[in-house]
């Protein structure tokens, strides 16, 4: 396919109107009348050129077993009787499972084994809570996964007996799914992929903890094979500070100019705090020094205001580098902006989750801490780098919905939740830009020379401001390459 575009009569986010030409995998020409030549010829019709979108926290693979999961979230479920009648009726995955997300008690009921085994008894279930920490299995999952354990592994106990509850344990449960038969072959991220490239995301940083070599392997092999679009970064374990360190060796300029795979890195070091089980201060001081030992940042999941607490201090003991995260940063009381300033870290929130959890929010958070929630202005007016991300699948992957919610901090049920924190919906956009490397730095500008990341929208930018959260690609770009494009075109 061409990588030589003319977009004709296109708007950029400064309200010029012309066309951009794109060639060799960047934008080579921006003018008014530009004659088409051996181009491919985009009619804009004045709708919004927006640079490709990144999402700075996705867990791909998750995501992608999402998709084929069945959704227990309040809007899917309304009740005890419908979420029995939803897992009676659900069918297997690739698995031979069934595979239930987004679970929460105060939504419909509260479950166990003996609940799942009421339910269903012919075929293996599991279902994750709303917060992705614990897993609920019926028996012949668990015996499935577990019938050489010693003692009682690692299930939760109830009157000491397994009650099929799973905490915290994902790279346990990997390990053991990986040894079952049908269960090792990881999920297709294709139809993922093609689904963020219709909202026009050219780039994505797969976050999670446990990532290892494999992971990354497999991961480039899906972009070599076409399977995944977009450009990638991935974090992970403390085993890949050696393949970090050997990456920055033999990094060459290959984002700029013509490439028709994407490109994919080892980015930071993800550190996964959890207030109920704190690491060990000075073990985790060792930890941070090592990974920076090899000039590989850290990035710390840090939810709670402990969490944070926590982070923050361990890094002003070591020391922060260039690069070094903060990922949520789910409440961020003031006093802690002036120390996360002074680190140089940056802050990857998840707007979409005022949306999406707010109302939630609203009843289980206390009043002061409510304040601060997921927050955007104050963070940036304190000169600190933030970026946005969709969290998917534990938030909507759709970036115009984290947008929206950046924008108008509103619930899902109509309510507001911290309306000083609302960006006008150009700051908001800026969140999805930058690089994978630097998600801070706002990169909204279209000029001649720089990699062709871009997007045609289906909308004005008058209506987008409006309404982001009804916006979609009509045509994706990643460096000239086409990712997606509309039928409308």
């Amino acid at each position: 396919m061409t990588n030589r575009w003319l977009l004709r009569n296109v708007e950029l986010m400064d309200g010029w109107r012309g066309d951009v030409r794109v060639a060799q995998g960047l934008v080579s020409e921006l003018g008014q009348g530009l004659v088409a030549g051996d181009c491919t010829v985009i009619e804009g019709q004045s709708r919004a050129l927006c640079v490709g979108l990144k999402d700075h926290h996705i867990h791909l693979y998750a995501a992608a077993a999402a998709a084929e999961s069945v959704s227990c979230s309040a809007a899917d479920v309304a009740s005890a009787g419908g979420l029995r009648q939803l897992i009676q009726q659900a069918p297997v995955n690739h698995q031979g499972w069934i595979r239930g997300i987004a679970h929460h008690p105060d939504d419909t009921v509260e479950i166990d084994r003996e609940c799942l085994d009421r339910w269903r008894t012919d075929v293996p279930v599991r279902i994750q809570h709303a917060s992705g920490r614990r897993w609920t299995m019926n028996s012949l999952a668990m015996d499935l996964l577990g019938p050489d354990l010693p003692d009682l592994g690692p299930w939760q106990l109830s009157n000491g007996q397994r009650n099929g509850h799973l905490y915290d344990q994902d790279a346990w449960l990997r390990e053991r799914l990986q040894q079952l038969k049908g269960a090792a072959k990881r999920p297709n991220v294709a139809s993922i992929s093609r689904q963020l490239a219709s909202w026009g995301v050219v780039a994505l940083t797969d976050t999670g903890p446990s990532n290892g070599l494999d992971d990354f392997q497999s991961l480039q092999q899906a972009q070599a094979s076409g399977e995944l679009l977009q450009d990638l970064l991935m974090m992970g374990n403390a085993d890949l500070d050696a393949a970090w360190a050997q990456q920055q060796d033999q990094l060459t300029a290959a984002g700029a100019g013509p490439r028709k795979q994407p490109i994919s890195k080892i980015g930071p070091h993800k550190i996964h705090l959890l207030e109920s089980a704190l690491p060990d201060f000075e073990q985790l001081c060792e930890q941070i020094s090592a990974s920076h030992l090899q000039t590989r940042p850290v990035a710390f999941h840090c939810v709670s205001r402990a969490e944070l607490v926590f982070a923050a201090t361990a890094l002003e003991q070591v020391g922060s580098i260039v690069g070094d995260r903060i990922e949520h940063a789910g409440i961020c009381p003031d006093e802690l902006l002036g120390l996360l300033k002074q680190l140089g870290v940056c802050v990857v929130t998840q707007p979409g989750f005022i949306y999406q959890r707010g109302d939630r929010y609203r009843r289980d958070v206390s009043a002061a801490d409510q304040t601060w929630l997921y927050r955007l202005q104050s963070i940036a007016q304190a000169g600190i780098p933030i970026a946005g991300s969709s969290d998917a699948p534990y938030g909507d992957l759709n970036p115009w919905q984290g947008i929206a919610a950046a924008h108008q901090r509103r619930t899902a049920l109509g309510h507001t939740l911290g309306t000083v924190e609302q960006l006008s919906v150009d700051a908001a956009v800026a969140l999805y830009s930058g690089q994978l490397s630097a998600p801070g730095m706002v990169q909204t500008a279209v000029t001649a020379g720089q990699v062709a990341d871009l997007c045609v929208l289906n909308q004005y930018w008058s209506q987008l401001r409006e309404q982001p959260q009804t916006t979609r690609a009509l045509l994706t770009l990643r460096a000239g390459v086409c990712l997606w494009r509309d039928d409308a075109l």
